[in-house]
């Protein structure tokens, strides 16, 4: 999988993580979709809109398409989050 677009619904990209085989779901939430629970996502990645406080925790299928986000205060709560929902997380830079 490729590095993420620099930006992801009008937020500069700050990091990323690639969900790979490495990585698994702790199970400690859920995320519906479309009235759907979803089980998998390809990648997470950490934006910024500058007109915005907080930071984004994106959800993204394969191609760095938005599946679904979470708003958060500051990038280190973002951090929590993530690792609170899979375990093994390696953020990398852009």
């Amino acid at each position: 999988m490729e590095k993420p677009p620099g930006k992801l619904e009008d937020a500069a990209v700050l990091c990323f993580a690639i969900l790979d085989e490495s990585i698994s779901r702790t199970g400690n939430t859920t995320h519906i979709v479309g009235g759907k629970d979803v089980e998998a996502f390809n990648a997470l990645a950490i934006g910024k809109c500058f007109s915005d406080r907080g930071v984004y925790l994106f959800y993204c299928d394969s191609f760095w398409q938005v599946m679904t986000d979470t708003y958060h205060d500051t990038i280190e709560v973002v951090k929590q989050q993530a690792e609170y929902e899979y375990t093994n997380l390696a953020w990398l830079g852009i």
